[in-house]
C-alpha cells in the first residue's frame, strides 16, 4: 500500500534503526498495522512495542508477532538505555 511504502521509505531515509512504539492507550490494531510492523522488522529496523494490552499481547502471540517483535511492558528498563536513532509511533 501506499501509506506502507511512505513509512517504509521515511524509516530508510532517516537511518532509523529502532521504532518504538507505546501501545498503553491502544485496545485493538488492525491486521493491515500488524503487517506493517512486520514489513518493518524485515527491512532490518528492530520494532519495540510497550504496553500492549492482555488482548494485543494474545494476538501478538497467536500471529508469532511476538516472537519477531520486541514486546515489553516497560519503558527502557533495568540496565536498558533510550535507543539514540528512533522514531515514535
Amino acid at each position: 500500500s501506499a501509506c506502507r511504502d511512505e513509512l517504509l521509505n521515511l524509516i530508510k531515509h532517516h537511518d532509523c534503526q529502532v521504532l518504538v512504539a507505546d501501545l498503553s492507550e491502544v485496545e485493538v490494531v488492525s491486521s493491515w498495522i500488524m503487517g506493517i510492523l512486520a514489513a518493518i522488522h524485515q527491512q532490518g529496523v528492530q520494532v519495540e512495542l510497550y504496553h500492549p494490552s492482555h488482548a494485543l499481547r494474545g494476538v501478538l502471540s497467536i500471529t508469532h508477532l511476538d516472537k519477531l517483535l520486541h514486546v515489553r511492558n516497560e519503558m527502557f528498563g533495568a540496565g536498558e538505555s533510550e535507543p539514540t536513532k528512533s522514531a515514535e509511533a
